[in-house]
């Protein structure tokens, strides 16, 4: 009987094993450029989301080191050290979460997770959640003498089987915003094998509308909309506004000092000049 417990045992386990699914996601890949505080993000089956909490800083995607930075509460009330949270939210269960891969220095501080248990290995920066729950909400606690944060790149979660695929917004790279010259937009979308469909006439874009495979020249004021589809699936619409300001050239010192300070400016002149420029212009 020993015998055939044993090896029921191990069917068991290896029935689990077979069904269970190891997801990476890489925050790059969901963020374009810096945003401060972090909005809510999705990838697949998973979705992310951040809240401020009793901290004073918001939490940050930063573009330069490509991670997420979560921020511990506030330095001077000794009754409020629990700061910024993140809740991960997936269609099946998790049971393990690792979040890691910075490469930027920083004091880490203390994670607790609304279910399951969380461990730290400070010679990798990674962190290590495991339980078995389709939510988990993440804090970052303050230590007592100094700020602490929590900073991280990636997350590689397993699940106990694949979940129902919940197709990201597309990003787009530049931000929206006001800019002086032509130039190109990039869209992006973590959803593995989804199509991008776009527009740019100011249409709500459907599985219709064009697919994305070239960056979009932009040269006048133009609103770019976009979603991804996946088989019957499809995403929110991402939107941005994009504004092609109007600027005045200079083609030396003289010239732009006769220009009021409220005045954008474009240069064509040499480096050296661009160096020379006090920081109220706006050089592009």
């Amino acid at each position: 009987m020993k015998k055939i417990f044993t090896l029921f045992v191990m069917g068991v386990l290896a029935i689990g094993y077979a069904f269970a699914d190891v997801t990476t996601i890489t925050f790059a890949d969901l963020y374009s450029s810096k945003v401060q505080p972090t909005t809510p993000t999705s990838s697949g089956a998973f979705s992310f989301s951040f809240a401020k909490g009793n901290s004073q800083t918001e939490p940050a995607f930063n573009a330069s080191y490509q991670e997420i930075r979560l921020y511990g509460g506030q330095k001077d009330n000794a009754e409020k050290y629990d700061g910024n949270t993140m809740t991960i939210t997936c269609t099946t269960a998790m049971t393990q979460i690792v979040l890691g891969g910075s490469t930027s220095s920083f004091t880490f501080g203390e994670v607790k997770a609304s279910e399951g248990t969380v461990t730290w290995d400070a010679s990798t920066k990674t962190l290590t959640w495991v339980g078995n729950a389709s939510t988990v909400t993440f804090t970052v606690y303050r230590n007592a003498s100094a700020p602490t944060q929590w900073r991280f790149k990636k997350a590689e979660i397993t699940t106990n089987g694949t979940g129902e695929i919940v197709v990201g917004k597309p990003t787009f790279s530049p931000a929206a915003g006001t800019y002086y010259v032509p130039f190109e937009v990039t869209l992006k979308n973590a959803t593995s094998g989804a199509t991008i469909h776009y527009t740019t006439d100011g249409t709500d874009p459907t599985t219709a509308s064009p697919v994305y495979a070239n960056p979009i020249a932009i040269n006048a004021t133009t609103t770019v909309k976009a979603i991804a589809a996946l088989d019957d699936k499809v995403s929110d619409i991402a939107v941005a506004e994009y504004v092609m300001g109007e600027s005045t050239e200079v083609a030396n010192i003289a010239a732009y000092q006769t220009v009021g300070d409220d005045t954008t400016v474009t240069k064509f002149s040499p480096d050296s000049m661009a160096r020379k420029l006090p920081t109220r212009a706006n050089l592009n």
